[in-house]
């Protein structure tokens, strides 16, 4: 029997009981059943068996952006949502199919995010969401939201702050807080919704499939003169729910499509959109 694979690696973020016990399982039936395959490094290996949840397979993402191996997301966590295989039972079984070639594959999309800061140009990896939001010691964030260097909906938005999510970002916590559209993660689109605006305007805004990129800049920070200038945070920047950097009046974040994707590895019949559809 031909494997697709000739090398493995096991990833996990935080080392617990479970995933010690699991890794340590895992790693003998490769080695009992399929003794061709060796262990080698993430950054390198084919084939990638991700313990945890949904979190670790995004800090798989994050920490990995230019992968090319194929992703068995076994999920040890709580939800699971975005991984391969949620039932615990079933990850060896997951394992031997993803090996002989019966699983299918799904392309996860990774979001590029830039953000330009006095002068500073920081980039980002996104999987679900991007939040600019409002420290404390600001009243308001004024902004304005380009799409495509064209279109430009909200035109000085004033509100708390943004958040912007891809198609299987939108069952994201903050999405779903935010009341976003659940949207088929093969849909290259982008959902945008101010966070309590201070203004009518719209309250949120799905980019059609040709249209993959915005521009989001800063035009104001509304200053709270009751706090010291001291004690002033700037508005900070979240990705996939982690500090990333803050920016001030005049700073643009441009969100868009990179053009690499992650091979996630699903059991046929068990999809994105089919669980989409059972919550």
């Amino acid at each position: 029997m031909h494997i697709p694979y000739a090398s493995y690696a096991i990833f996990s973020r935080t080392p617990t009981p479970k995933t010690r016990e699991w890794q340590h399982r895992l790693k003998e039936h490769l080695s009992d059943r399929w003794p061709t395959i060796v262990e080698g490094s993430v950054n390198e290996a084919g084939f990638l068996i991700v313990l945890g949840g949904d979190g670790t397979f995004l800090d798989l993402l994050r920490s990995y952006p230019e992968t090319r191996a194929h992703v068995l997301a076994c999920n040890t966590g709580h939800e699971g949502f975005l991984c391969s295989v949620r039932d615990e039972g079933q990850f060896v079984a997951t394992l031997d199919a993803a090996l002989t070639g019966t699983l299918v594959s799904m392309q996860v999309p990774v979001l590029q995010v830039i953000c330009q800061s006095q002068g500073e140009r920081r980039v980002f990896r996104a999987v679900n969401d991007v939040l600019l939001e409002r420290t404390m010691t600001w009243l308001a964030l004024k902004m304005e939201i380009v799409s495509d260097e064209a279109l430009v909906w909200f035109k000085t938005m004033q509100s708390s702050g943004v958040c912007t999510c891809s198609a299987i970002g939108s069952t994201s916590p903050m999405a779903v807080h935010l009341s976003a559209p659940r949207m088929d993660p093969s849909i290259r689109a982008l959902y945008v919704k101010g966070i309590n605006e201070r203004r009518a305007v719209p309250t949120g805004s799905i980019i059609s499939a040709a249209t993959e990129r915005l521009r989001i800049t800063l035009m104001d920070v509304g200053c709270n003169t009751g706090i010291p200038a001291g004690l002033q945070q700037p508005p900070s920047v979240f990705v996939d729910g982690i500090y990333a950097t803050s920016l001030m009046a005049g700073d643009t974040i441009e969100i868009a499509y990179a053009s690499q994707s992650v091979t996630l590895l699903r059991v046929p019949g068990d999809t994105h959109w089919d669980r989409l559809r059972s919550c």
